[in-house]
């Protein structure tokens, strides 16, 4: 069995932003099929929803706390679930990709995301990251650049302009993708195919 957390907050107004880019993966992975209606799961503090992919048994878990206590939902999985960190997948915006690349990492740091630190802090650092580019690309095309200070909360909290949502649809599918190998023929050949 697999996990898969996507992290966003869960209030109205934050939905379509660049941190909620998680809670959209799995949106748009249940929606694909094979998997059930979200359902809420007040041990956990997550919408859950259950389902098969690739022919491999897989929950879905959005964290209803905000995001810097995502980590709620990961220990609650290792301490009442029995689950393992490897068995965790974490899904989550990266400043430091653009918009529509993925990166597939296992065992790093939290990069300045306070989701994924909260849940380094209650399980530790094993577990499965795939990080959803949401950089704005330079100027035609060139390198992004991570937003300093102010602009890093208004950066994760604005939403994705017009041009990129093609970006971000495609991605959705990239992720979809990432997660199915993960889960059927390992973490290796994930990274070696999507990185």
């Amino acid at each position: 069995m697999f996990y898969v957390i996507g992290l966003g907050n869960p209030e109205k107004k934050y939905d379509g932003t660049r941190h909620n880019v998680g809670f959209e993966m799995l949106d748009a992975l249940r929606e694909a099929g094979g998997f059930s209606e979200w359902a809420d799961d007040k041990y956990a503090e997550a919408k859950r929803s259950v389902g098969v992919l690739g022919g491999a048994q897989v929950e879905l878990l959005q964290p209803q706390t905000y995001m810097n206590k995502s980590g709620i939902t990961a220990k609650y999985l290792i301490e009442k679930q029995g689950a393992s960190p490897d068995q965790l997948v974490v899904v989550y915006d990266d400043v430091d990709l653009p918009v529509g690349d993925l990166k597939i990492s296992v065992n790093r740091g939290a990069g300045g995301h306070n989701g994924v630190q909260s849940i380094i802090n209650n399980i530790g650092k094993d577990f499965i990251r795939i990080r959803v580019g949401v950089a704005k690309k330079g100027l035609f095309g060139g390198d992004s650049k991570r937003p300093q200070g102010h602009a890093m909360s208004k950066h994760v909290l604005g939403k994705f302009s017009f041009f990129e949502k093609g970006a971000v649809i495609a991605v959705a599918g990239k992720t979809q993708r990432a997660i199915e190998i993960i889960v059927t023929e390992g973490v290796e050949k994930a990274m070696n195919e999507c990185n």
